[in-house]
């Protein structure tokens, strides 16, 4: 079809001219806002999927950190229990009444920590359990500022 058969037509349609010309126009701007949008929802889908394996990514990151604290807490009941456990063995010793030399042991331990000895002396120069050593190191050690 050529220009000739186009203006044929639309001499025959008795639409004027000028509002044919403002139709195509105005259909013109409606296709490119149309093409426009999907552009922007293509973006904002991408973006989307984006976000949501960030999401996803810390609820698992969320889930690891929630399963160590978990056995963290457990690990903290425990050595909790142990440090009870032995101060009751000490203080069963102490009632016990042992030997002069036991206590007199534990009484040289004990300035031994209090002048910076650590856990592994006592047990090597004292003969005590690594538990009894690390107890009397946790009670009559130096505090450590700050």
């Amino acid at each position: 079809m050529n220009l000739s058969a186009i203006q044929n037509m639309l001499e025959q349609l008795s639409i004027p001219w000028p509002v044919l010309a403002a139709a195509a126009g105005l259909l013109t701007l409606l296709l490119c806002a149309i093409a426009m949008r999907r552009r922007t929802v293509a973006r904002r889908s991408v973006e989307y999927a984006r976000l949501q394996a960030q999401i996803d990514k810390l609820r698992q990151d969320n889930r690891s950190v929630v399963e160590l604290a978990v056995r963290a807490g457990r690990r903290l009941r425990q050595s909790e229990a142990q440090l009870r456990e032995l101060g009751q063995r000490v203080e069963a010793l102490k009632l016990q009444g042992q030997s002069g030399d036991s206590n007199h042991a534990y009484e040289q331990a004990i300035r031994m920590v209090r002048r910076g000895a650590d856990a592994g002396r006592l047990v090597s120069d004292f003969g005590l359990s690594r538990g009894e050593a690390e107890l009397v190191t946790l009670l009559h050690g130096r505090r450590k500022a700050g």
